[in-house]
């Protein structure tokens, strides 16, 4: 009991998921650019496009299960918010749902150009496997009991993947054969169909007890996703900026800090903070250990980056 009460006075001043979220930058960051490649400063230098892809997607369906942690904290602890703050939440949630839906192909597309003899247009069908994983991570990672209120959220998402799934399935067709259409379709409609199925589902109402604030599958989940979530992003960062550099030297140019904030802005690595700093209840210790974990990121990507571009 003394334990419980222990930890509840504990998350009334700091946020389990961001602690373990700024804890995981700052400690993946020492691990990969300062002790595993101290001289390339990078490990995925050399990487090929195609690996991105799935990357990219995994990385999509951490940070939605990242954003399901945050609601699902916010819903069940009942801290009933003003309008105001809940409808701010809301805006902030569906901008960064579908920036990212959009933003990730975008950067994909960009590389996937890369790649010789690739179909024309092919960054075209991108657009609808971003979203499946976005779908597929807001599926998993909100309450189910909650789908029907995030749906406005995801309504962009939902409705492009299935407009462009259609189109793009064509494409994949008769640009790459009748297996890999299969694959497409199967994977995009798969998404698209379980949200609907769970969305119509009702939910069996469970036995009136007492839930403690505490629980241990909570705490788990508090520590794996926001670990899973940084690593996720931080990978997909990093294959972003070894491109950019190599861009940059290729045209005689150098990365400055700030095409290095813009870059963890386009990754979804800022934007996912700043959400999880302004989801409520907000906790200034959480802030204030978010600046510094990403300051202590940022001067690890800047010195990578001067080492990578010292080797290239």
């Amino acid at each position: 009991m003394e334990n419980k009460r222990f930890l509840e006075n504990i998350f009334r001043w700091v946020n389990l998921n961001e602690l373990v979220f700024d804890a995981a930058i700052a400690g993946i960051s020492m691990i990969l650019y300062h002790i595993l490649a101290p001289v390339s400063g990078f490990l995925l230098f050399d990487t090929d496009p195609l690996v991105m892809l799935p990357i990219m997607g995994v990385s999509e369906f951490c940070i939605m299960l990242f954003f399901g942690q945050i609601y699902r904290v916010f819903n069940e602890e009942n801290l009933n918010p003003p309008r105001v703050l809940s409808a701010l939440s809301d805006i902030i949630l569906f901008i960064a749902i579908n920036g990212i839906f959009f933003l990730m192909p975008a950067l994909m597309a960009s590389v996937v150009r890369s790649i010789p003899d690739i179909a024309e247009n092919i960054e075209f069908a991108l657009v609808p496997i971003s979203g499946a994983f976005i779908i597929l991570g807001i599926t998993f990672g909100f309450p189910r009991r909650n789908l029907k209120d995030i749906e406005p959220l995801l309504s962009l998402p939902l409705a492009i993947t299935a407009l462009m799934g259609v189109i793009s399935v064509l494409f994949v067709l008769f640009t790459y054969g009748v297996i890999p259409g299969i694959i497409y379709i199967l994977f995009i409609g798969g998404a698209l169909l379980l949200n609907r199925l769970l969305l119509l589902k009702p939910e069996k109402e469970a036995a009136l007890r007492p839930v403690p604030k505490i629980r241990a599958g909570r705490v788990i989940a508090g520590i794996i996703v926001p670990i899973a979530v940084v690593f996720a992003l931080m990978v997909w960062q990093e294959l972003i900026v070894v491109r950019s550099v190599t861009n940059a030297l290729a045209a005689g140019e150098t990365l400055t800090p700030w095409n290095i904030v813009v870059l963890m802005t386009l990754s979804g690595l800022i934007p996912v903070r700043i959400l999880a700093i302004l989801a409520p209840p907000i906790r200034p210790i959480n802030a204030g250990i978010a600046v510094i974990s990403m300051f202590f990121y940022f001067l690890s990507i800047a010195a990578a980056i001067k080492k990578l571009s010292a080797i290239l």
